[in-house]
């Protein structure tokens, strides 16, 4: 069984895993722990950084290195053109996209858990991603005592705002509560960003609340 050792937003172990899905080839997914999981991986490949494919005794470090693993290991469906022309056109132009066009595309990473262990895990992954310019994190706007948590996640320089899931909240009229103001004034404080993530719904109380901190 092939094992990808990933960072699940890293767009290089996206890549690898187009090339499995391509060739049909099941693997288990292990995700490499920011930090402390980097330690294991260097043990395991000699470097530390992700994408890493074990097959067999065969240990394959960079998304470039595994896909012509693959590309020979499992020719069909192929992944590249059979005319070597063609093929040193393709592999420029992936070159390319590697580097210049990645370089470029530098991306934020946005959370989908309601937690503080999420957001703290998004940007370990940002640390460990040299592309990824920022990341949306999360706080419990129901909970004051986060002020503490959000100064906190505030301090790093690629935290870049808050998404509190309003789309998942019942209560269409949540964001209007007082108890969850001091959430919208301290993003304020803090030169953040609110992420407004809602439906058509919520657009009247939206423009409400910017209304009421129309420097967030």
């Amino acid at each position: 069984m092939l094992e990808l050792h990933q960072f699940r937003h890293s767009a290089f172990c996206e890549k690898v895993r187009l090339v499995l899905a391509f060739k049909q080839l099941s693997f288990t997914p292990i995700e490499v722990t920011p930090g402390v999981g980097q330690v294991d991986l260097y043990r395991l490949s000699g470097q530390r950084q992700v994408p890493v494919l074990v097959d067999g005794s065969e240990v394959i470090a960079d998304s470039t290195a595994i896909a012509l693993h693959l590309e020979q290991k499992h020719p069909d469906p192929a992944l590249l053109p059979s005319d070597p022309a063609q093929r040193a056109q393709v592999l420029l132009l992936e070159d390319w996209a590697d580097t210049a066009l990645a370089a470029g595309a530098r991306m934020a990473l946005v959370q989908a858990a309601a937690s503080i262990e999420e957001s703290e895990y998004l940007l370990g992954l940002a640390d460990a991603t040299p592309h990824v310019a920022g990341v949306i994190g999360w706080i419990d706007f129901e909970n004051a005592a986060h002020l503490g948590q959000l100064k906190r996640l505030a301090r790093h320089p690629k935290f870049k705002g808050v998404r509190p899931m309003i789309q998942d909240i019942p209560d269409d009229d949540w964001m209007l509560r007082e108890d969850v103001q001091w959430g919208f004034r301290a993003i304020t404080d803090l030169g953040l960003r609110f992420e407004a993530l809602g439906f058509p719904r919520h657009l009247e109380n939206f423009r409400t609340i910017l209304k009421r901190f129309p420097d967030m």
